[in-house]
């Protein structure tokens, strides 16, 4: 995954970019936040009334009967409850539209980097940051920005209140009380809690790696014997993640403690200066009582604060990766000019080196000055022992990435300028692993052509040699194919795959083994059948049956990321290169 080299961003940048991604809906997200505040401020003056009203009572004067103050208190209880709903209504629309909002974008900024991010990262990874992170995200919208607004609103209003209740000094240190929680929330633990949000969410995201690896290799793990291994990498993980849990849980203790403590503080101030205050007669009793009342209701937007600062570390955690994710460049570049015309094409590719990083970072050549040419409407085969290069060249002339010295020619034009879209669908590359959706037959094929007929289905499944036994299931074009194509057997996947990839009547078909779990005899009927039906494309065969290339013109044998030979088949088995060493290894004859 290429990244830019620069500095973890600031949770004022986050933020910014945060309130970007979702303008449409800064308006419910402000009249969220206003209800809020009108609510909370209703429950602050629903008691300074109540303590007001007790003051007159208990001092004698005169006040409203109980009857007003139960009929007041009623009314201002209901106006109160439909902002509430308000500001839940208004938050939540505004949470879920922006998870459809940032889905949509980190997919968006994701599909360009496809397929060549799949080598540089995870795919717990991934997974993990298009999910988890998104759905942590979501936080900051639903209970973050509106508390932290109104955390700043209630608390100078509600010693506007007191002000106005003419208690000018328990108004200061009403709002004195406030900044002082404000502040320790906001500086004890913060930077420590950003820290160790972001190394839990590392840690989760390995373990989904881990736990990934796991299902999917659950057989050679047990058949090497490695199940005590792997438990214990899991078990090692889940340790690091509950030392740093523990630690950021202690933080949130520590705030939790700041709140009420200050709180109690704040009670217990204004109690003392305002009992001297009237002792002094310079405060009267309801005032006092009004404004201790409405003080302590203020506090739940502290309370507010403190609550979504729980949260907001990992939201910030999260959109870090998230915009790490979206800020990598599309691989290839987007741009370059069509491929017009029609007819087979050439591929070649000149003195081409590579090299790829792995999700460690670390950096692996895998092809050194390699220069080959398939003229147009050949058939050439790529050949050579595991892990030569192969397939890496193979997605090269696809354009899934650019090489990093030489070039890869199509049509006698630099791959590097043609435009992606172009590109694909005139050289199509069937991989070694064919992806299969739980979806129908009928509907994994219809991926490359959406128009398709049943007609031109059964066409291109006769070719791939599928098509009988597609007819003896019970359900036929219709029959769930499971997921990832498990309900179906390799052999049968990759011809599939390869029915997929003729829809799209490509100009130069590359196929990566693609017939490598069938028998010999299936194998050959195949390839026959592919080029009788693709007339004169050009085939690039990357295969390891080295015996069996009937039909191939030439033939190149591929060593640690280099060509060292290319030849005619027959020319080169009688020789005593590569080739003829391959051969003689397969133990077949041309």
């Amino acid at each position: 995954m290429s990244r830019n080299e620069q500095k973890p961003a600031s949770i004022f940048t986050l933020t910014a970019w945060m309130l970007s991604l979702t303008r449409p809906v800064v308006a419910p997200l402000a009249i969220s936040s206003l209800a809020r505040i009108a609510d909370q401020m209703l429950g602050v003056v629903m008691l300074a009334y109540a303590g007001w009203q007790v003051g007159l009572f208990t001092t004698g004067q005169p006040g409203h009967s109980w009857l007003t103050v139960l009929g007041i208190i009623a009314g201002l209880a209901l106006v109160k409850a439909f902002l509430r709903y308000l500001e839940q209504f208004t938050g939540h629309f505004v949470a879920f539209k922006a998870l459809e909002l940032l889905r949509r974008f980190a997919y968006e900024k994701l599909y360009p980097q496809a397929p060549a991010i799949s080598r540089h990262a995870r795919t717990g990874d991934l997974l993990s940051r298009l999910t988890r992170d998104i759905d942590r995200i979501e936080v900051f919208y639903a209970h973050t920005f509106a508390p932290m607004m109104s955390a700043i609103a209630v608390p100078i209003l509600s010693a506007v209140l007191a002000w106005w209740l003419e208690a000018g000094s328990l108004a200061l240190i009403l709002l004195g009380m406030y900044v002082l929680a404000l502040v320790l929330l906001i500086i004890v633990g913060g930077m420590n809690a950003t820290a160790s949000s972001g190394r839990i969410l590392r840690t989760r995201s390995e373990i989904v790696n881990q736990a990934s690896d796991i299902i999917h290799g659950h057989d050679e793990i047990a058949g090497y014997g490695l199940t005590d291994i792997m438990r214990g990498r899991l078990n090692d993980l889940n340790s690091r993640l509950l030392v740093d849990t523990r630690r950021l849980h202690t933080l949130y203790g520590v705030r939790r403690a700041i709140t009420f403590g200050t709180m109690l503080a704040m009670a217990a101030v204004l109690l003392v200066v305002g009992a001297g205050q009237v002792n002094a007669g310079t405060l009267t009793i309801p005032a006092l009582l009004a404004t201790v009342a409405g003080g302590m209701r203020g506090w739940e937007a502290v309370r507010g604060v403190e609550d979504f600062s729980t949260f907001i570390s990992q939201s910030f955690a999260s959109a870090a990766r998230l915009r790490e994710l979206a800020q990598g460049e599309p691989v290839p570049p987007a741009g370059g000019e069509e491929l017009s015309g029609s007819g087979a094409v050439a591929l070649a590719a000149q003195d081409v080196s590579y090299a790829y990083v792995d999700p460690s970072g670390s950096k692996h050549e895998a092809l050194r000055h390699v220069s080959l040419e398939v003229p147009a409407g050949q058939w050439h085969a790529l050949v050579g022992a595991t892990g030569c290069g192969k397939s890496t060249l193979a997605t090269l002339f696809a354009r899934y990435e650019d090489p990093a010295e030489g070039a890869i020619m199509v049509a006698e034009k630099d791959a590097s300028g043609i435009e992606v879209a172009s590109l694909r669908a005139a050289v199509v590359y069937l991989s070694q692993r064919t992806h299969m959706f739980n979806d129908t037959i009928a509907n994994n094929l219809r991926l490359a052509a959406p128009d398709a007929t049943d007609e031109q289905l059964w066409e291109v499944l006769e070719v791939a040699q599928i098509a009988d036994e597609i007819r003896q299931m019970p359900d036929g074009l219709d029959t769930k194919m499971g997921e990832g194509g498990e309900a179906v057997s390799g052999g049968q996947r990759q011809r599939f795959g390869l029915a997929r990839a003729l829809l799209q009547h490509p100009r130069a078909l590359i196929l990566d083994e693609a017939t490598a779990h069938l028998n010999d005899t299936l194998a050959q009927q195949v390839r026959r059948a592919v080029r009788n039906y693709l007339g004169d494309a050009t085939i690039l065969e990357i295969t390891h049956r080295v015996s069996e290339l009937d039909g191939v013109q030439k033939v190149h044998v591929m060593e640690r990321g280099e060509v060292v030979e290319s030849g005619i088949p027959a020319e080169l088995a009688g020789g005593s290169g590569a080739f003829a060493s391959l051969l003689n290894r397969a133990g077949g004859t041309l």
